[in-house]
């Protein structure tokens, strides 16, 4: 038998945010919200943590962000200039730990 509180997600800041929706909160973002930067708080916080994810998760990020590029560009050409760029950053993490050193 499964219970109510077994269909709850699991992550307490998306709880708290259901809660909140049920008790008359809006969850609809301010109309001059700047998504770009969201979007780029998101993509570098993804960064910071590459090392860390697992590698179905890194190749599942990776795929769709090739996906993400120009129309008329060639996915390969995306491909090769992200794994480029992961490749150039991938101690960045590391060495922000250490204070600059790598």
């Amino acid at each position: 038998m499964t219970t109510g509180a077994s269909k709850l997600p699991a992550n307490p800041l998306v709880r708290a945010l259901a809660r909140w929706e049920n008790e008359g909160g809006s969850a609809q973002l301010p109309t001059d919200f700047d998504h770009g930067a969201i979007l780029q708080h998101l993509g570098t916080a993804v960064l910071m943590r590459w090392n860390g994810l697992p590698r179905e998760v890194q190749s599942d990020l990776f795929e769709a962000a090739a996906e993400l590029d120009e129309p008329n560009a060639s996915p390969e050409i995306a491909r090769q200039h992200i794994a480029i760029f992961l490749h150039q950053h991938k101690n960045d993490e590391r060495r922000a730990d250490r204070g600059g050193e790598a």
